[in-house]
């Protein structure tokens, strides 16, 4: 296969209405007791069944769910094993000897990486399970314990993908979910596609695994919504008919972060003139959710603060231009395979979906023809705490929903210490209280001691512990104070960030620079953006910061595509001083952070802006693909 991975999924639907001559662009690096009754109530309607074939030699599969006799009878859509109702404890993870023996009663003897298929009946369906998946190791164990029996017991012919986003930047469920689609379907011939999310436990072996006329809302009722519609009709668990994926052109590519990216599909299954089906047996639809929060990296920034981050591509952008969606989905995403792993439960698919990864962020402030050294970005230090004196985080600006009750709590240096570390990058630190003990925060937003209102600040001590965590970049990165011996209103002080990457997928448009800067919390304007047509492994960026008064200054710098997508992102914060605590505390009386900069602010692209920008890159025929 060339750059372009084209053409693999061509015989599932040729009478569509998607664009594919922007073709989705892949890349492969390496391959390397007796049952209960029916329950009352339960509906039995037709599923139609669809004769299994081998892969056509042409499309170059192999064949990973074993042979199907064709000899013997078919298998009932609702087999006499199934059972009506199976008791779930969502808190409990199998660990890997506790599930080696559940699953050990049935036949995984010939199987390739969780494939399997009944020997006494010929299956109805060859159904492949995709499971959007990152960083959550124990859910995948307890979906596993259920998903093995209950599919066994179903007599489905079934393989189980699990689709890994290769990085641990923010999560792309649309975008794995394409790149899942196209490899499954490159490995074999699936009359049906499930898309699970991993922390759904079927309660019921009668909600049926197989594709229905339509596209089919398996999950419709979850626990953590008592049971009840919960505002959309497409999400959590999915299944439709490979054709008809490609027919609504798959999910969005273009949503980073948890969120939002459900409805898109479902107005694209609209689009498509199909509808959306309820479960056959929708009473028995119903499932445990297993409890978790999504970190900073998952979220779509529904519960952030808006002071300290900035979001160049709203989602509500997205939500309101829907005539992308021919042109934007399975047909248009960029992706590697870096590697797929054959497990004994499943087969794992690691998807790389990153344009660049950034190995190391140098920022110097240039001096009269020599460079100081301010900060780096060094990956693989450990974590620290930073002692910072005459340092505020109000409350306010210290929490978003995680730290919600602890951050009220005061506590030890030691305790705090331990509770933090225990939150990895949901705690950025802690501040001191008026009592002399320390609460957590979570979002950083450095204030020196003399510019805060302690009624509206409602911290009461004068000290902050930062954790530093250098090369992890969901933390600000605490650089080097940087002394200056006079403070004119018209100070500009040239920097350069030297940043060393690696490109890795091929992708359209060019890479933009954009920074924004905080000064004692302050937004102030404008955000300084830079476009780059060619993309060099050192990238050298140059730009100036006012700075007429000492204070916290803090850079909110990111790559991303002209979208304003993130591509890679960090944020830097260094105090700008005379040396002298008392000298810096007298200037910031004398000057007024309100009126001594230029412009206050941070104003991103319009809606108008982002269409333009969209057709050009998408609709545009000459829209080359840049490295």
């Amino acid at each position: 296969m060339g750059l372009l991975g084209v053409g693999a999924y061509a015989f599932l639907d040729n009478a569509t209405n998607i664009n594919f001559n922007h073709a989705a662009r892949s890349v492969r690096r390496s391959v390397g007791a007796a049952p209960p009754p029916p329950p009352a109530g339960h509906k039995l309607d037709h599923v139609e069944s669809i004769p299994s074939a081998d892969p056509p030699q042409q499309q170059q599969r192999q064949q990973l769910i074993p042979q199907i006799d064709q000899s013997v009878e078919e298998c009932p859509y609702e087999t006499d094993q199934l059972h009506a109702e199976v008791p779930i404890d969502p808190s409990f993870i199998p660990t890997d000897d506790q599930l080696n023996e559940h699953l050990a009663q049935f036949d995984f003897e010939s199987t390739t990486g969780g494939c399997w298929t009944p020997k006494d009946c010929r299956p109805r369906q060859r159904v492949a399970i995709v499971i959007p998946y990152k960083n959550r190791a124990e859910h995948l164990q307890a979906l596993l314990y259920r998903l093995h029996p209950m599919l066994h017991r179903q007599k489905t012919a079934y393989c189980i993908f699990v689709a890994e986003q290769e990085d641990d930047g923010r999560f792309n469920k649309g975008a794995v979910m394409n790149a899942g689609f196209l490899e499954v379907n490159k490995m074999d011939k699936f009359d049906c596609v499930v898309f699970h999310d991993v922390d759904m436990l079927p309660e019921s072996d009668y909600n049926i695994y197989q594709c229905q006329d339509s596209p089919t809302h398996l999950s419709p009722l979850i626990d953590k919504f008592d049971y009840k519609p919960y505002g959309t009709d497409f999400g959590g668990i999915t299944m439709l008919r490979p054709d008809d994926y490609i027919k609504a052109n798959g999910m969005s590519n273009l949503f980073w972060g948890w969120g939002r990216e459900d409805d898109d599909m479902q107005h694209r299954i609209e689009l498509a003139a199909l509808t959306v089906a309820k479960p056959l047996n929708y009473d028995q639809a119903r499932y445990k959710m297993i409890p978790h929060q999504h970190p900073w990296i998952f979220r779509n920034f529904k519960l952030r603060d808006a002071t300290t981050d900035v979001r160049y591509l709203p989602p509500e952008f997205l939500v309101k231009y829907k005539e992308r969606t021919p042109v934007e989905g399975v047909n248009s995403v960029e992706y590697q395979l870096a590697r797929t792993v054959s497990m004994p439960y499943y087969t794992k698919l690691f998807i790389e979906l990153r344009r660049l990864v950034v190995d190391d962020v140098k920022t110097v402030a240039i001096n009269e023809g020599h460079d100081v050294n301010i900060g780096s970005i060094d990956h693989g230090s450990n974590c620290s705490y930073v002692k910072l004196d005459n340092t505020k985080i109000c409350e306010d600006y210290g929490h978003t929903m995680v730290l919600k009750s602890l951050r009220k709590k005061s506590m030890t240096y030691r305790d705090a210490v331990v509770e933090c570390d225990k939150l990895g990058y949901m705690c950025v630190g802690f501040a001191q209280d008026a009592q002399g003990g320390f609460r957590l925060r979570e979002v950083t937003q450095f204030m020196s001691g003399d510019m805060v209102d302690e009624k509206q600040c409602n911290t009461g001590g004068n000290v902050v512990y930062h954790k530093q965590c250098s090369g992890d970049t969901s933390f600000v990165n605490l650089m080097n104070d940087m002394i200056l011996p006079s403070f004119p209103l018209d100070q500009n002080v040239p920097f350069q960030h030297i940043v060393e990457l690696t490109k890795l997928v091929p992708a359209r448009g060019s890479v933009v620079f954009r920074q924004a800067l905080l000064v004692e919390g302050i937004q102030i304007g404008p955000i300084y953006s830079r476009v780059f047509e060619q993309l060099p492994s050192d990238l050298k960026i140059d730009f100036s910061l006012p700075m007429p008064m000492p204070g916290f200054y803090t850079l909110v710098s990111k790559l991303t595509d002209e979208l304003g997508q993130p591509l890679y992102e960090w944020k830097s914060t260094m105090r700008v001083t005379t040396g002298d605590n008392q000298r810096d505390i007298q200037l910031r009386r004398e000057r007024d952070i309100n009126k001594v900069f230029e412009s206050y602010g941070w104003g991103i692209q319009n809606y108008d802006d982002f269409k333009k920008t969209f057709n050009r890159l998408y609709f545009d025929q000459s829209s080359a693909t840049q490295l």
